[in-house]
């Protein structure tokens, strides 16, 4: 069975080792070579991305490049913050909590992404537009689903009518849903499905809905995936993501394909690029990138017991999704 070499692996050890930021090489040492302050120092971490209204912002989005606070920057600092087990008591975890709280719309149930704040600093291209209200479908599923996992987690820090409140809207929205999700829609889905704390009611409607739209948008050519298209790793990243033994075929395709197509420096690479615009801050996107992606290739690989000499007892329950 085609497997990562001891060789390769220490070769993407050694990309993330000098190349990418400081916040992934400690999530690596998290992940991999855990010691009892491996957790503190991801929050030191990521603490430097912190800013004075509770937010998060400084590009820890690297395609957000703002050091104003945003929603899907705070949003991926929680996650992260779940990642590595955080508890409610952690201040980072506080700070983001109260921060989502300050910036519901409670009128419409949901979150706005970013404000205009982010048109006066380097960005991607599908960030460029005056109206991201209607660009990311009135805010509806993303982020809102991802943020209502992030809730209920820590739902000790949430009032209980704000989360009443979210995932009644949220589904109900869901009903009226085509099987055919976008991609980030799905993805959204696919993290609150991750939620231990989801109840077994809205995780079978989800479940339901999820199922047909996983086949559906996966692309399972291997000729698709070195631009940018729907991975199957990127729908299932841990043999225990829902729709495994669904994709099962693809994800083991895909998996190999990984192995195959790493890069010469040790990396796995995004596969979109911004264009025309903001060449020079380009490069120090990608490589910025090239770090969470070789990072999170090396835990989809880890948690398959695809990586030689290195076994896994079980796969990690907070497996990452794509931009998750």
């Amino acid at each position: 069975m085609n497997v990562l070499s001891v060789e390769n692996y220490y070769r993407a050890v050694a990309f993330i080792h000098t190349h990418a930021r400081k916040l992934e090489q400690q999530l690596y040492y998290y992940h991999f070579q855990p010691i009892a302050s491996s957790q503190q120092d991801v929050i030191s971490e990521l603490a430097k991305f912190l800013n004075q209204d509770g937010g998060f912002g400084h590009a820890l989005e690297p395609d957000v490049r703002m050091n104003h606070s945003s929603v899907v920057a705070t949003k991926c600092a929680l996650q992260i913050l779940i990642d590595i087990s955080a508890s409610s008591s952690e201040p980072l975890v506080r700070d983001g909590i109260s921060y989502l709280l300050d910036r519901f719309d409670e009128q419409n149930k949901i979150w706005s992404l970013v404000d205009e704040e982010i048109q006066n600093a380097p960005h991607a291209p599908w960030w460029a537009t005056d109206n991201l209200l209607t660009e990311f479908n009135q805010y509806l599923v993303n982020p809102r689903a991802g943020i209502l996992k992030i809730l209920l987690h820590y739902n000790d820090l949430v009032p209980n009518n704000i989360i009443t409140e979210v995932t009644d809207s949220l589904f109900s929205h869901l009903n009226q849903l085509p099987t055919d999700l976008a991609f980030f829609d799905t993805n959204a889905f696919l993290q609150l499905l991750q939620s231990e704390k989801l109840s077994k009611e809205h995780r079978e409607i989800l479940t339901q809905k999820l199922s047909e739209t996983a086949v559906s948008i996966v692309s399972k050519n291997p000729d698709d995936w070195s631009k940018f298209s729907v991975k199957p790793l990127w729908l299932v990243p841990s043999p225990i993501a829902p729709f495994y033994d669904v994709l099962k075929t693809s994800v083991t395709l895909n998996l190999h394909y990984e192995i195959d197509n790493q890069q010469k420096d040790g990396s796995w690479a995004p596969t979109w690029d911004w264009g025309d615009t903001w060449k020079d801050v380009w490069s120090i996107v990608k490589k910025e990138w090239k770090g969470i992606i070789t990072l999170a290739t090396l835990r989809s690989l880890r948690d398959f017991n695809l990586i030689e000499g290195l076994s896994v007892p079980s796969p990690d329950k907070n497996f990452k999704y794509f931009m998750d």
